[in-house]
């Protein structure tokens, strides 16, 4: 009971510290979650792409037209 007796007496008595730091935790939580949201959705985005255009080409080469040119 002492340790937490001795804890909730540092909280209230510095308030403008654990205010600051209550701010910081909130901004880095907001920043990681828009982050997620944003790589989710990139691979989501990235997965549709694929399978709308998923075109394989190959370029090749006719040597016998090659051939009648000379």
């Amino acid at each position: 009971m002492f340790i937490f007796k001795n804890a909730l007496i540092s909280i209230t008595r510095n308030k403008g510290r654990n205010i600051l730091i209550g701010i910081i935790i909130l901004v880095i939580a907001c920043a990681s979650t828009i982050t997620l949201a944003i790589n989710n959705t990139a691979s989501d985005l990235i997965s549709s792409y694929k399978s709308a255009y998923d075109k394989e080409l190959t370029i090749s080469f006719d040597r016998r037209n090659l051939a009648r040119v000379t």
